[in-house]
């Protein structure tokens, strides 16, 4: 049967708006690169950490640069230092009083901002993303475009240490909108990394009943509601 040729034609004009929105993205991302490698060398205007780092392994960690005219440029890393290094990435320039108002205002609704040192923001950034590319994990996508806000930063001249995992091993505690799906792939990778039982995992569960099942659960009658309340020093991993 021959080809209709109007649908072999949109069939084209579809992969290649595709691909022009695809090269679009990838100029858009290396403009705002090299915006940043630019502007590297401004004023550090705030460099601190909002979230408990110690007890929650999540922390935002934002680094601005005041520039010439009044705008600031920042970049904010959602870190997990627990398992999955930086999460999410923020990178942008404002006018000062937006980024005052939209910026540091809406973090400090939640956390109070702990003042870091930039040389000592970089090291934790960079150390969150070192410790999860060793379990598989890559850092969010957008990393490559904030990254060069550190410029000349030392993180080597930090004499602060950080800790990675917790007590001595990974732990996944899976984010509120991950699938089922996402949690078995980031597992998966954790028992390539590290071996089974060498990690551990808070899962949330689905609906009613867990996506993993626990010994302790069917020893001591926990709920699947009661699942999430259970401390971090009691879970063990969570099997299939």
């Amino acid at each position: 049967m021959a080809k209709d040729p109007r649908k072999h034609q949109k069939k084209i004009e579809r992969r290649r708006a595709k691909e022009r929105r695809k090269s679009a993205g990838a100029v858009v991302a290396q403009g705002m690169a090299g915006r940043m490698t630019r502007i590297s060398v401004a004023p550090i205007l705030h460099s601190c950490c909002y979230g408990d780092l110690d007890d929650q392994g999540m922390t935002q960690a934002l680094i601005s640069r005041r520039l010439h005219g009044g705008d600031v440029a920042f970049a904010i890393f959602l870190l997990d230092t627990y398992c999955l290094g930086v999460k999410d990435v923020t990178v942008h320039i404002l006018p000062r009083s937006e980024y005052d108002r939209t910026v540091v205002a809406h973090l400090a609704r939640e956390f109070a901002p702990q003042p870091m040192s930039p040389n000592a923001l970089r090291k934790l950034v960079e150390g969150a993303v070192e410790y999860a590319r060793k379990l598989g994990f890559s850092p969010h996508r957008d990393y490559r475009k904030a990254a060069p806000i550190f410029g000349d930063l030392d993180a080597t001249s930090c004499g602060e240490e950080f800790e990675y995992g917790k007590d001595g091993r990974p732990l996944y505690i899976s984010g509120p909108n991950e699938s089922s799906a996402k949690m078995r792939e980031i597992i998966s990778r954790l028992d390539d990394a590290c071996g089974q039982d060498e990690y551990r995992v808070v899962a949330l569960v689905d609906g009613n009943s867990p996506l993993w099942e626990d010994a302790m659960m069917e020893e001591d009658d926990t709920t699947a509601e009661d699942y999430e309340d259970i401390e971090y020093e009691e879970t063990d991993r969570l099997r299939r």
